[in-house]
């Protein structure tokens, strides 16, 4: 009830399944060639689809979870973090709450991603070897967040609700990574190899 005031927030990815040609006529050429590319796919299309079916508003969000939006915090400039600080409310609305936590799992998994060395000069199979991040530190990271999350919502809702939320939320991770994708494009004149790994 208290947050009944609140507008709806879906996410801007599920909207480029069918986006108005008016909305992107400012438009780089990068976010355009994306457009392209995800309306060609026809799986791409029809998994947004199934994520836009069961996408529900059900409670306030900050519906645009991502590293430039957290600021560390400290007692003294020289002390160990003591605090996390989300910013940049102006997206907060009713929103499905697995969209937020899928934000947090993308940024880890744009971190393992970004580590990765890209060269048009080598074959894309021999990029994996050469990421700072490997598959298994991002994925230790990701699960110590989601012990430290969960534990709130298994006292107040249970051990299965804690489960349905992150299936939901790991579901929504490649969305969120193609919508970081078409944020990155936005003023580049082209698409760039590390856009192309997000998609």
């Amino acid at each position: 009830k208290a947050a009944s005031g609140w507008r709806a927030v879906r996410p801007s990815v599920l909207k480029l399944r069918r986006p108005k040609a008016s909305n992107y006529l400012d438009s780089s050429p990068a976010v355009l060639r994306t457009i392209g590319l995800l309306q060609g796919s026809a799986p791409l299309q029809q998994a947004l689809a199934q994520l836009d079916d069961g996408w529900q508003a059900t409670h306030l969000c900050h519906n645009d979870i991502r590293s430039e939006n957290l600021l560390l915090t400290r007692s003294a400039p020289s002390a160990r973090v003591s605090g996390l600080v989300l910013i940049d409310w102006e997206l907060a609305g009713m929103g499905d709450p697995a969209w937020d936590l899928a934000g947090v799992f993308s940024e880890y998994a744009g971190y393992f991603i970004d580590s990765i060395p890209t060269s048009s000069h080598f074959p894309p199979g021999r990029f994996m070897a050469w990421a700072q991040f490997g598959p298994r530190q991002v994925s230790a990271a990701a699960q110590r967040f989601w012990h430290a999350y969960s534990s709130g919502i298994v006292k107040g809702s249970g051990q299965e609700q804690a489960a349905s939320v992150l299936r939901k939320a790991l579901g929504l991770v490649p969305a969120r990574l193609v919508q970081t994708a078409f944020e990155r494009a936005q003023r580049k004149s082209s698409l760039e190899l590390a856009n192309g790994m997000l998609l």
